[in-house]
C-alpha cells in the first residue's frame, strides 16, 4: 500500500488521483464513437439520480430492442447497428454506477467539473488525513498472521471510510432532490439557489471520489512497510 500526500485540492493530502483514471472522476462515457452525451434520454429514462436497478435494466431492454440485428431497419448498415448498441451499452454502464449517475447528471445540470472546481467539504481533509495516518500507523504495525489487532484496526478504518461515503452518497441524493423536484423538470426559484445547490452538489461529489480513491487503495495488497 502506497499512501502519497498531495495538494490541497480535492487530490491533496491525501490519496492522489491514478494516472489511469481520467481527470474528474468518474464520468458519462468520455469523447469517441460511443460517447453518450446524455445517457438519460439514451435509456428514455427521466433525469434523476434516484434510479433502480429495475428501472434501468427495463429501459435499456426497451431501448436496444430496435438496435436489435433482427429488429434493424432493413438496410441499416451492421455498423450503424452496432453503433446504437454501444452507445445504450455505455449509457447503462454510466446509469448503473452511481457515482458515473451522480456526474454525468451534474454535468447535464451544468454544474462545474473536477477539473475546474475541486472545493471539497469544510473539514473533510483533517478527516481524510486522521484516516491516512491510522491507515499507516496501522500498515507499519501489521504483519503476517490471521486477524492481527492491526488487521482488526484496517477493518475498522474501512468500515469507517464506508460510512463517510455513505453519508455523502446520501447528501448527493438529497441535493439533487432539491434540484429537480418529484417531476425531474429543474429547480424552481432563483439562480443564486441554484447555483448553490450545484456547488454543494460539486463538493460532495469530489469528497465522494476521494473517499472511493482510498477505499480502493486500503484495499490494494500491501506489498511492503507505508
Amino acid at each position: 500500500m502506497m499512501l502519497t500526500a498531495g495538494g490541497q485540492g480535492a487530490e491533496g493530502a491525501g490519496w492522489t488521483l491514478r494516472e489511469s483514471e481520467p481527470a474528474g472522476g468518474l464520468a458519462a462515457a468520455g469523447p469517441g464513437p460511443f460517447a453518450v452525451p446524455d445517457a438519460f434520454t439514451a435509456l428514455g429514462l427521466p433525469r434523476r439520480f434516484d434510479l433502480s436497478p429495475s428501472e434501468i435494466q427495463h429501459a435499456y431492454v426497451a431501448a436496444s430492442v430496435p438496435a436489435h440485428p433482427d429488429r434493424a431497419e432493413a438496410g441499416a448498415p451492421a455498423s450503424a447497428v452496432e453503433l446504437v448498441a454501444a452507445r445504450l451499452n455505455a449509457a447503462k454502464r454510466t446509469l448503473e454506477d452511481p457515482e458515473r449517475r451522480a456526474v454525468a447528471l451534474l454535468a447535464l445540470l451544468d454544474g462545474a467539473g473536477a477539473a475546474s472546481d475541486r472545493s471539497l467539504p469544510e473539514g473533510f481533509l483533517m478527516t481524510m488525513m486522521e484516516l491516512r495516518e491510522a491507515a499507516e500507523a496501522s500498515a507499519a504495525r501489521g504483519g503476517a498472521g490471521d486477524r492481527t489487532p492491526d488487521v482488526i484496526a484496517m477493518d475498522a478504518l474501512l468500515n469507517r471510510a464506508g460510512a463517510l461515503r455513505a453519508g455523502h452518497v446520501t447528501r448527493v441524493a438529497g441535493l439533487f432532490a432539491s434540484l429537480l423536484g418529484p417531476g425531474g423538470a429543474g429547480v424552481e426559484g432563483d439562480q443564486a439557489t441554484r447555483r448553490g445547490l450545484l456547488s454543494h452538489l460539486r463538493r460532495e461529489l469530489n469528497a465522494w471520489r476521494y473517499i472511493e480513491r482510498m477505499l480502493d487503495q486500503l484495499d490494494a495488497p500491501q506489498e511492503g512497510p507505508v
